[in-house]
C-alpha cells in the first residue's frame, strides 16, 4: 500500500515507544491528522475507546485505518499534556509523495552557508522511497527545478535518502540511471 503512493487513512507516521505506547511520529502535510491537531510526539492513548497500551505499529495502522469518510476516534496526550483529548477524524485519501524539491541560493563564507538572495544556486531533491509513482515524480520535480533555475547551472545538488526504506528495484534503477552516463547500474 505504501509503494502505491496512496492509502485511506488519517495520515500519521507512527512508532512505539520504550513505554510500549503508539505515538506520532509526524503529521504527514495536509493530512487529516494534522488538519486535527495532531502533532509529533503525540501519544495515542485509545482508537475508539480501545486502550493501545502493548499494541504493535502495525495494529494500530489496521484499527486507525479505515475507508475514506469514515471517522475514527482517538484519545491523545499531547506531547506536554496533563490530560487525554478525544478527537474524531474522518479518513481520507492521503497522497505519499516520494520525490519533492526545491532551488535556494546559499552563500557560504569560512565553513558556514546561509540562504541569501545573490548566492549561488543549490538544488535539493528528497527521494523518501521508490514507490509506483517515483519515475513519474522524479521527471515532474527535476523539469520543475530545471524551470526554477532558468538556465543557470546549480552548485550543488543534494539528494536526500535519509529514512529511505527502498522500493521497487526498477525504479531504483531509473533513478540511479539519471546520474550515470554509462556503466551497469545493477549487478543481479
Amino acid at each position: 500500500t505504501q509503494l502505491a503512493g496512496e492509502f485511506s487513512g488519517i495520515g500519521a507516521e507512527l512508532s512505539s515507544n520504550e513505554d510500549k505506547r503508539i505515538i506520532v511520529v509526524a503529521p504527514l502535510d495536509a493530512s487529516p491528522a494534522q488538519k486535527a491537531g495532531i502533532k509529533a510526539g503525540d501519544r495515542i492513548l485509545k482508537v475508539n475507546e480501545e486502550d493501545t497500551t502493548g499494541w504493535t505499529v502495525a495494529s494500530a495502522v489496521d484499527k486507525i485505518r479505515g475507508p475514506k469518510g469514515s471517522t475514527v476516534n482517538l484519545s491523545i496526550l499531547h506531547e506536554r499534556g496533563k490530560a487525554p483529548v478525544n478527537v474524531k477524524i474522518v479518513r481520507d485519501t492521503i497522497v505519499i509523495k516520494s520525490v519533492t524539491g526545491w532551488v535556494k541560493n546559499f552563500s557560504c563564507e569560512k565553513g558556514s552557508c546561509a540562504e541569501t538572495s545573490g548566492g549561488l544556486p543549490i538544488a535539493y531533491i528528497r527521494l523518501s522511497q521508490f514507490g509506483d509513482k517515483t519515475n513519474d515524480e522524479w521527471v515532474t520535480t527535476v523539469s520543475s527545478l530545471n524551470g526554477k533555475l532558468a538556465s543557470k547551472k546549480p552548485a550543488g545538488i543534494i539528494l536526500d535518502l535519509r529514512n529511505n526504506p527502498g522500493g521497487y528495484l526498477n525504479d531504483a534503477v531509473f533513478i540511479a540511471s539519471e546520474f550515470l552516463d554509462r556503466g551497469v547500474v545493477v549487478i543481479q
